[in-house]
């Protein structure tokens, strides 16, 4: 069987692979069979489903205080980048 994941703004297909597979290994296959690269910025794959040993891991990573390493935090639309000075910031 097969399942679609969704991936975080900065998260990496190695991170999702590990967050919702238990295994950075699959995230070859996936890229695979999603037709990127590892390194593609995308917001969901198509992948197999857990293998039941990597199930417990699976669990942990999808814990709220587990975090992907690789998220940088800043969610589109925030930063220096798009703030209006005296709309959305004011200075004094």
């Amino acid at each position: 069987m097969s399942q679609t994941i969704q991936i975080d703004n900065g998260q990496t297909l190695i991170d999702a692979a590990v967050q919702h597979l238990g295994d950075a290994s699959q995230a070859v296959e996936a890229a695979l069979d999603n037709d990127v690269s590892l390194t593609d910025d995308i917001s969901q794959a198509v992948v197999a489903d857990a293998d039941v040993s990597a199930q417990k891991t699976v669990e942990q990573m999808n814990k709220a205080y587990n975090i992907p390493a690789s998220d940088d935090g800043i969610q589109p639309g925030e930063g220096l980048g798009y703030w209006a000075l005296g709309t959305t910031f004011k200075i004094g």
